[in-house]
């Protein structure tokens, strides 16, 4: 779908409400190409985590104070609403955006690099990985029509959420992991 802005495209991962737009979703994530410098698109009420998963990466200007990220750098938060602009590093990148609706709920992407195994609890109100290299993933409730411990074989780039409760092992094809996390939260109520 078009960017807010009309500067790009975005392929959107996983929304909720499921069939939710941009004006009413409560968390979305989804994976951009950013090709040339420019602004964000604005969502008031909306707070970001954004990630680089290819190309050299980004310099962001959020209210202008500079972040940069790259593919071995943290994710990067930052407030819908606050007027951010980028610049490449080198070429383009693509990027993993998760944008989560204020005072409904909150969220968090992080990077995993390194181990051959790891074991991954399902917490939250939603609980993703996104495969930056080749991985498998077992344990219950993998997928709809999967036995309890069946393989799920994710390739670079592969996006599978995980049900809340469960435990799942990802193991590495090769070398070792290299994924995110991305994990959503409601907001605690506020005490009077």
């Amino acid at each position: 779908m078009p960017w807010k802005n009309g500067k790009g495209e975005t392929a959107e991962i996983a929304v909720f409400p499921e069939g939710a737009g941009l004006n009413d979703f409560s968390w979305r994530l989804s994976m951009a190409t950013v090709a040339e410098p420019g602004p964000f698109s604005s969502f008031p009420g909306v707070d970001r985590v954004l990630a680089v998963v290819e190309g050299e990466g980004l310099r962001l200007y959020i209210e202008g104070d500079m972040e940069t990220v790259t593919p071995i750098s943290d994710a990067v938060s930052f407030p819908g609403d606050a007027a951010v602009a980028s610049d490449l590093l080198g070429g383009p990148v693509t990027d993993l955006n998760l944008m989560t609706r204020r005072g409904i709920c909150h969220g968090r992407i992080d990077r995993v690099r390194g181990p051959q195994h790891m074991e991954i609890e399902a917490d939250g109100l939603a609980t993703l990985v996104v495969a930056l290299s080749q991985c498998v993933l077992t344990g219950s409730r993998v997928r709809d029509d999967a036995a309890d411990g069946e393989l799920l074989e994710l390739g670079r780039l592969d996006a599978v959420a995980l049900e809340t409760g469960d435990r799942a092992m990802l193991s590495s094809v090769s070398g070792g992991l290299d994924l995110l996390t991305v994990r959503i939260f409601g907001e605690a109520p506020h005490s009077r």
